[in-house]
């Protein structure tokens, strides 16, 4: 909850402090104007597509990967060309969970991470609460358990977690 809260605390202040920032300037310009294909970043689009689409299955998801098709879908209605044309997935691993396996998904995806980054925060393993705390940032902005290297690298990373764990606590 801390990582969430300084991300989304770091989002809002450069948004007011730095008003001329890159990511500043495109939530002005998605304000403003409400057009898809006129802003330069296309996460900010396909955030608002995928949070549309996620509110009309948001118990059950659309299942495994089911998504992306009705995303694409969701792109030609409100013509943003770039999104049908590249496909672009969610670009936010949280939003593509929901997406696929709904609310009780995410809600698993949270208290898998939560549980980690607070067990490594409590026995003070620094590496693995540091490593955690980049996992979930990164979570935001990319959907990195949609490739294999991801999967396999939160697998190795959940490994050698708990058994690390499991010697510090057999000692």
């Amino acid at each position: 909850i801390s990582i969430f809260v300084l991300v989304c605390s770091l989002l809002f202040l450069s948004v007011k402090i730095f008003p001329y920032s890159r990511l500043a300037q495109q939530f002005y310009k998605f304000e403003k104007i409400k057009n898809l294909s006129a802003l330069d970043d296309p996460r900010i689009c396909i955030w608002d597509c995928a949070l549309d689409l996620a509110n009309s299955s948001i118990c059950s998801g659309l299942g495994v990967n089911n998504y992306e098709e009705k995303l694409v879908e969701e792109y030609e209605k409100r013509d943003f060309k770039q999104g049908v044309i590249s496909k672009y997935n969610t670009h936010n691993q949280f939003l593509g969970f929901l997406l696929e396996f709904g609310l009780v998904g995410s809600i698993l995806l949270l208290i898998l991470l939560l549980s980690i980054y607070f067990v490594s925060e409590k026995e003070r393993r620094l590496f693995y609460f540091q490593l955690t705390g980049i996992l979930i940032i990164s979570f935001f902005f990319e959907n990195m358990l949609d490739r294999y290297a991801g999967c396999a690298t939160l697998a190795l990373f959940v490994l050698s977690n708990s058994f690390t764990h499991r010697t510090l606590n057999n000692k």
